[in-house]
């Protein structure tokens, strides 16, 4: 079917297509003007709706009335025919007309020429929407300021007037019809939840359960003095890498309920599937802070006592202001990457995990004896 591309966006409401209190010219393009004493009620409704695919406009009834349309009316919406679309009297008399193919099972007809869009329900009903024509006497301009980036366009059912649909710009082709049914699609687990078979997803999950070591720090002496170098290192850790794994199986995409002769037994679709994710941490660098304000970033976890170990500090003053000792903390940075069935190693987020304790420094004071 040739789209006439028509501009428009899902309005999300049902517009009824009656003008309500708008002064109506006597039909589009007359002169006569009336305030919809000429028009019957309006007996259809449409429902604009934007897709990825473009804009349909469904047509539904609003109430039956009985009757004719009145005199003067306009009839502009012919039966249609096998070798050219219909036209209304005044349109031009060039057209273009593309027919969906055929189906077994009765279906709306929909089809396009150069002056509007068309549509035939399999009972015989036909749904006409075109531009109007913007010289009658209707005030134009006021209702353009009314709709700003819209188009204004017509409704005829069975050669009636219905009214108005106002239409937004841009949003692409125009189809008169029920949009087709949108399949919900479910939206991913949460990051980490544990529920995925997305092999970052179970990764992130494995990271955020992988045990870190047990890093307990170490003083010498015990007690420390002011002016005198403390020493320092970490006890309960190696600095070797960690990690842990998951196996993740995915059910079988074609369950026990379909029969055999649709999907053969032996057909891969019937087995499970599965993959391992295997996640490595391991420590990029240390950060040390000493409580007094003094900081030391190392990849040194020291060396413990009785050997000297690389990480130092000499306290200028005592700890006597905090009861506890001065607060040391040692921030570790881990690094952490993950393969999926022994692949390639991928990056994760780091951590940075604190380990903290207290250390309680004293000032030496001289004691003068007599012999």
């Amino acid at each position: 079917m040739k789209s006439v591309l028509l501009s428009a966006m899902f309005l999300g409401v049902t517009l009824g297509l009656g003008l309500g209190s708008v002064a109506l010219a006597g039909g589009p393009g007359s002169n006569d003007f009336n305030e919809n004493n000429n028009w019957p009620a309006p007996q259809f409704q449409a429902k604009v709706e934007t897709r990825p695919d473009g804009v349909y406009i469904q047509i539904t009834a609003r109430q039956s009335i009985p009757g004719s349309s009145p005199a003067g009316a306009p009839r502009v919406a012919p039966t249609p025919s096998d070798d050219a679309a219909p036209r209304p009297a005044s349109s031009p008399t060039s057209s273009s007309v593309t027919s969906p193919a055929s189906s077994g099972a009765p279906a709306d007809r929909t089809w396009t020429d150069a002056t509007g869009i068309y549509e035939q329900t399999p009972e015989g009903q036909i749904y006409y929407l075109t531009i109007p024509d913007l010289s009658s006497a209707i005030d134009w301009r006021s209702l353009l300021a009314q709709y700003p980036n819209q188009t204004p366009y017509t409704l005829y059912v069975d050669n009636q007037f219905q009214g108005i649909v106002w239409i937004p710009n841009g949003k692409g082709p125009v189809r008169l019809g029920a949009p087709p049914a949108q399949v919900s699609v479910p939206s991913p687990p949460p990051a980490g939840n544990g529920s995925s078979t997305n092999p970052y997803q179970v990764a992130l999950s494995l990271l955020d359960r992988v045990p870190l070591p047990p890093i307990q720090i170490e003083m010498n002496p015990g007690l420390g003095l002011v002016n005198l170098p403390g020493w320092f290192w970490v006890n309960g850790y190696d600095g070797k890498p960690f990690g842990t794994s998951q196996t993740v199986t995915i059910p079988p995409a074609v369950g026990a309920n379909v029969p055999f002769t649709q999907v053969p037994a032996n057909d891969p679709r019937r087995q499970p599937t599965s993959f391992t994710v295997s996640v490595k941490v391991w420590p990029t660098s240390y950060q040390w802070s000493f409580g007094d304000g003094a900081s030391l970033d190392t990849q040194s976890l020291g060396q413990a006592y009785p050997a000297q170990s690389d990480i130092q500090h000499t306290y200028a003053y005592s700890s006597l202001k905090t009861p506890n000792g001065f607060p040391i903390q040692l921030t570790v940075i881990f690094a952490a990457q993950y393969q999926v069935n022994g692949g390639a190693p991928q990056d994760l987020p780091s951590i940075a995990h604190t380990y903290a304790t207290n250390y309680p420094v004293q000032e030496a004071q001289s004691l003068l004896t007599s012999r």
